[in-house]
């Protein structure tokens, strides 16, 4: 999906619609920052993986741990992902935040919790 994002110039926002599918999750601003940040690292072979590890270790390690300053830096890729491939998706208000077992898988990617989040609600589950 990125990769194919990327050849057609296609915004985050319609890149997170298609990734999200037609599963129970919400767009979220966090989706879209994660999804730029891959984008923007995309390449063909197994090295991606390794290239997004390095990226995020390189923002903490620079912002010292600083959540806002780590906010601030991803951000970043989101609004350089937006003038490159598509300023339509600024016309989208996007939520800043989903359900609460959502927010709880984010604050977990986030390194705000340590805890795993508990079981997803019967719906999420259902659809897996």
């Amino acid at each position: 999906m990125i990769k194919v994002s990327i050849t057609s110039k296609q915004g985050i926002y319609d890149l997170g619609i298609k990734v999200v599918g037609d599963s129970p999750f919400t767009m979220m601003v966090k989706l879209c920052i994660r999804l730029a940040l891959m984008q923007s690292l995309y390449t063909d072979d197994s090295s991606f993986w390794g290239l997004v590890d390095q990226k995020l270790t390189l923002i903490r390690s620079m912002a010292s741990g600083d959540q806002d300053k780590i906010s601030r830096a991803l951000s970043a890729y989101l609004e350089c992902d937006r003038t490159k491939y598509s300023a339509r998706s600024e016309a989208y208000t996007i939520p800043e935040l989903g359900d609460a077992w959502q927010q709880d898988v984010d604050d977990v990617i986030d390194g705000l919790s340590s805890q795993p989040p508990a079981s997803p609600p019967m719906s999420i589950a259902a659809s897996t």
